[in-house]
């Protein structure tokens, strides 16, 4: 079992094929990373992959950003923006005390742009499709044992464009990148709202909706800026290990 580090750009596949040699060992990875995010994946090789599920329901830790102000439809930076609503005064307090009361158990729905499937399909492909009106998105529980607000910060829409714009360049394959870079370079100036937290929660919980749920507690369009793993149970370094190391 390998614990590797996945870039920015890189689709998990696309992870495996740059650092292993694909055409003498099988290998796959228990647990997604977006192309948009950075940080730990876990690879099993041959044999071990037949035991895929036994890592499932890892938890995991993850160092997350996101913006206030803007929102998209896959509720990251890697999605068409869907709304601009800027608010005229810090919303520091209320976010802390959404985040810092996190804690707990949560059912939230899938991001629009997602894997899960319904009736066999992608979510992301109904999205694409414009036919999520025709299904109830579904909803996922988990569990959060840790969410702690670490950073608060004024910038500008120009120094966020240059970071997005820099990361969207890096992904390859269809993403919808042309058309998503032209929306947030064309996005005029103004001061924006930043924040950054730490979270660990049980699988398959997705940053993303997190993101979009603190906007729709807080009255204004979000969106997820950057996430990196950094936990995936008790593992926090690349390395290669047995099981319960």
């Amino acid at each position: 079992m390998h614990i590797v580090y996945k870039h920015i750009g890189e689709t998990p596949l696309q992870c495996i094929q740059r650092l292993f040699d694909t055409t003498t060992n099988s290998y796959t990875y228990a647990g997604r990373l977006d192309p948009i995010a950075e940080g730990l994946l876990l690879i099993l090789e041959n044999e071990e992959c037949k035991q895929a599920k036994r890592y499932h329901n890892l938890t995991k830790t993850y160092e997350y950003a996101f913006a206030v102000g803007i929102s998209t439809d896959s509720y990251d930076c890697l999605g068409k923006i869907t709304d601009i609503r800027y608010p005229q005064k810090p919303l520091d307090k209320k976010v802390h005390q959404i985040i810092n009361a996190g804690i707990g158990t949560h059912t939230l729905p899938y991001p629009p742009y997602s894997s899960k499937t319904v009736n066999g399909k992608p979510l992301f492909q109904y999205a694409r499709e414009n036919t999520l009106h025709t299904i109830t998105i579904p909803a996922k529980t988990i569990q959060v044992t840790e969410h702690t607000l670490t950073k608060i910060q004024t910038t500008t829409t120009s120094n966020l464009k240059k970071e997005i714009t820099a990361n969207i360049r890096k992904v390859t394959g269809d993403f919808r990148q042309g058309e998503i870079l032209r929306q947030w370079q064309a996005l005029p100036d103004n001061t924006i709202q930043n924040y950054a937290a730490t979270i660990t929660a049980t699988a398959g919980t997705y940053i993303r909706a997190i993101v979009h749920e603190i906007g729709n507690r807080i009255g204004y369009p979000t969106v997820t800026t950057h996430i990196k793993r950094t936990g995936i149970g008790t593992w926090t370094k690349e390395g290669v290990y047995e099981e319960g190391q």
